[in-house]
């Protein structure tokens, strides 16, 4: 470290850089969360979609498990600034770092790719994601229940709330962080046109299915139209495109049923919940199903085209007369320098 005036000592190059990112990563960990908690669902701590969750993942995985002070602070001062009292939120805070670092270190062991090209990374992202979420409920209902902040008789339902709020905000959140990248942002405005118009059903889609009172609802069937959105925006504009679609999809059914809207409302609560996460969780994995099954159709057509390639020189450069010959029509369809010079033919000739 170098020096300066007045005996300090500035800080390595590393350390800053640490230091900036566990800011970076706290700051959106609270104002995330507290527009989350702007629609509480289950008390005062608990949301339909938390989507700090996937925001802890993301940055866990990308910059390190060294980015955990970020997380643990963002979890403990937006629960302080909703009025927790101090044991709580810190108590808050650990499960809602645990889980997420549970979450990194499993992706990490288990190869993920975030560009999401094969089916497998979508298999162990879902699979992680749900195992790994169970780690902040089950800390922070007990936590909440001690405080006398959720009724025993009401702590099975919290659990559940805050579970599957994790679980979905890290479905939406976590994809679109974890795949992003310069080049992947590029495909967006490579047709801005297109992708307004994406846009445009989508904003109207989204009012009209999700935020419309009862007595203006849509015909049911069309509650399906978001899933023919989310794949076009599969099909155009890739894993980035796919998870921005779906989460601003997701964002609006969570805020029609925390406000009394839309299709997903039923006369008991858990009922609501569950129709609502089913067809949330059902809209993230068909996108991302979609996107790597389009990867995994790249893949495969570059390796056959480098394998003709491949074929293609040897069969040009090869010693031996060689040609390709159509026993249907008698035709030959290519033939190689070594048999042009073997038999004094022109290709046209052959």
């Amino acid at each position: 470290p170098a020096g300066r005036p007045g005996g300090g000592m500035t800080p390595p190059p590393r350390t800053a850089a640490w230091a900036a990112r566990c800011l970076a990563v706290a700051l959106a960990y609270v104002l995330t969360g507290r527009a989350g908690l702007e629609v509480p669902y289950f008390g005062a701590f608990v949301t339909l979609v938390w989507l700090p969750t996937g925001i802890a993942v993301a940055a866990l995985y990308r910059w390190g498990y060294a980015t955990w002070p970020g997380v643990a602070l963002g979890a403990c001062a937006v629960n302080l600034w909703i009025g927790a009292p101090v044991p709580v939120a810190a108590g808050i805070a650990v499960g809602n770092t645990l889980g997420p670092l549970l979450a990194a270190w499993a992706l990490r062991r288990q190869r993920f790719d975030p560009a999401f090209v094969q089916r497998r990374d979508v298999i162990t992202f879902t699979t992680v994601a749900i195992a790994a979420m169970l780690v902040p409920s089950t800390g922070g209902v007990p936590t909440l229940a001690l405080a006398g902040l959720v009724a025993p008789s009401d702590a099975g339902q919290a659990w559940l709330t805050w579970w599957l709020g994790d679980l979905m905000g890290l479905l939406l959140a976590g994809p679109a962080l974890l795949a992003l990248s310069r080049r992947r942002a590029a495909v967006l405005v490579r047709s801005p046109l297109e992708f307004a118009v994406l846009l445009g059903l989508a904003v109207p889609v989204a009012v009209g299915v999700f935020l419309a009172p009862a007595s203006y609802l849509l015909p049911p069937p069309l509650v399906l139209v978001p899933f023919v959105v989310v794949a076009w925006a599969a099909f155009r504009f890739g894993v980035l495109g796919t998870t921005l679609t779906t989460l601003g999809l997701a964002t609006a059914a969570a805020l029609g049923v925390a406000r009394g809207l839309g299709p997903f409302l039923v006369d008991d609560v858990a009922g609501s919940l569950r129709l609502l996460w089913s067809y949330v969780a059902a809209l993230v994995v068909l996108g991302l199903l979609l996107t790597a099954l389009l990867g995994e159709r790249r893949s495969a057509e570059r390796a056959l085209r480098l394998q003709e390639r491949r074929y293609q020189r040897l069969f040009d450069l090869n010693p031996q007369p060689m040609w390709v010959h159509a026993m249907e029509t008698g035709r030959f369809l290519d033939v190689n320098a070594a048999a042009i010079a073997a038999y004094g033919w022109s290709r046209e000739e052959f």
